[in-house]
């Protein structure tokens, strides 16, 4: 495994990295990357998606089962700023 990944503590699942214990979060974050999204921790231990000068934290490990469609919804809602 790359160094980087042992420091952030990834690990790879069917071909694509986990960024969180919820799947559909990892799903979310592997194709915003795919799309030129910056992936990064936060100090306190968050997905951090960063894509110019905007950015969605998510929690790694959601308690909330409605964690990815929020999630889904705030990548959506700053593409459209974006790409205006």
């Amino acid at each position: 495994m790359h160094m980087y990944m042992v420091e952030q503590g990834l690990k790879f699942i069917g071909g694509s990295m986990k960024y969180s214990n919820c799947k559909e979060i990892s799903w979310l974050v592997n194709d915003a990357i795919k799309r030129g999204w910056k992936y990064t921790v936060s100090p306190r231990g968050h997905a951090k998606l960063r894509l110019g000068r905007y950015f969605v934290c998510v929690s790694k490990t959601p308690s909330c089962p409605h964690a990815y469609k929020e999630f889904e919804k705030d990548i959506k809602r700053i593409e459209a700023v974006v790409n205006v």
